[in-house]
């Protein structure tokens, strides 16, 4: 069969000049026939899953019929293990999980179980210690993130280095994502002018009107979009003005807020000191009796995750890690973690602080460390 010949844009009816491009609307004849196909394809599968619903409503009843009588076999056949985690890269912060790929090749994990043996934490749990502890828990806020942190001594408070220390190399990954978001979006408002001042040469007719409604929904889009870009803009100019630790701030949870007057890195490991003298809060205070945590104690996490302050979460202590390629002891735990609580303290239910809440395994849920607390003390033992 001849190929259609076809004198006129498919969109707007206007007259054509090339094969190309419409030179009144703008839009590519390829792309837009490729679009029109996938949206008769859309409608031809909707109409497929419509004449297959009637059959599934059948087969819906034959299997509610058929449930009671299979309900105990499936109990039993489906108790079976869980799968073997799969790539177990461990990243400081928290790396989101993305359900979009492909589920990793098996590797072996850079993390091995750590015998510490001792009497248990304990899982009773008073209330009054709990809140005791998320007192003592304040959110730490920088002009490039949220984090937290809680009092150790009458004036430290003990952090996350990646809370406070300024990361030059998300900092630039940053602004190029900005800078690149703002050249595409000149060019998309160069290009409804460039719409815009064709239209107002044409004479009025269905031409000059199909036109004006796509040059309508552009602008729609564009006052959705330019806001966005305005204000990550701005977040990006607030960054590079302020890149030192003297814009760090705490946050109380009674919401007020103090300066920090000095912070001190540790070079070994993720931890940080802030010294502030002007707030009074109580101190989170190490298991005097010598105790460690045993595998199944509850533990209890506190922070301010996405920015939610004085959140109190709970899980259970899964054992002591130790990180082969740092070789550093962890506590593992799945008591949640998330963006906000790096920095927090992980606690039992009698307020006793055992570690510093610091990340979270890359691809999987729930599985959490924190640094023994005992490291804190080790690591600033002259400064607190």
């Amino acid at each position: 069969m001849a190929e259609k010949v076809w004198d006129r844009c498919p969109k707007c009816l206007s007259k054509l000049t090339n094969k190309v491009e419409c030179r009144t609307c703008g839009i590519i004849f390829d792309k837009y026939f490729q679009a029109e196909a996938r949206k008769k394809e859309q409608v031809e599968q909707e109409a497929a899953k419509k004449t297959k619903s009637g059959r599934r409503s059948i087969m819906i009843m034959a299997g509610l019929i058929l449930v009671p009588a299979f309900a105990a076999a499936f109990y039993f056949l489906g108790r079976t293990s869980s799968p073997p985690v799969g790539n177990m890269a461990v990243t400081a912060p928290v790396v989101k999980e993305d359900r979009g790929v492909e589920p990793p090749v098996l590797q072996k994990s850079p993390v091995t179980e750590v015998d510490v043996r001792g009497k248990g934490g304990g899982d009773s749990t008073d209330k009054r210690f709990i809140q005791s502890a998320r007192d003592a828990t304040v959110s730490v806020k920088t002009p490039w993130g949220l984090g937290s942190g809680f009092f150790i001594s009458e004036n430290s408070i003990v952090t996350n280095k990646h809370v406070v220390q300024f990361n030059n190399e998300k900092f630039e990954e940053f602004r190029q994502k900005i800078v690149q978001r703002r050249q595409v979006l000149d060019r998309d408002v160069e290009k409804t002018n460039e719409i815009k001042r064709r239209m107002a040469a044409m004479p009025d007719g269905p031409d000059r009107r199909q036109l004006a409604v796509v040059v309508q929904m552009r602008e729609a889009e564009l006052n959705k979009i330019i806001p966005i870009q305005q204000e990550a803009e701005k977040k990006l100019k607030e960054m590079e003005e302020k890149k030192s630790s003297k814009d760090v701030i705490i946050v109380m949870a009674n919401g007020v807020e103090h300066s920090v007057s000095n912070v001190i890195i540790s070079n070994i490991h993720d931890l940080a000191l802030l010294k502030v003298y002007t707030a009074s809060a109580p101190v989170l205070k190490r298991n005097r009796d010598g105790r460690h945590l045993e595998q199944g104690d509850t533990v209890y996490t506190v922070g301010s995750p996405m920015g939610l302050a004085n959140t109190v979460t709970s899980g259970v202590f899964s054992g002591y890690r130790k990180m082969v390629d740092k070789n550093e002891v962890y506590l593992q735990t799945d008591a949640p973690i998330n963006p906000g609580n790096s920095g927090g303290p992980l606690i039992d239910g009698h307020g006793h602080v055992y570690g510093v809440n610091t990340m979270v395994m890359s691809n999987t849920e729930g599985i959490g460390f924190a640094i023994p607390i005992d490291t804190v003390f080790e690591e600033f033992r002259n400064s607190i």
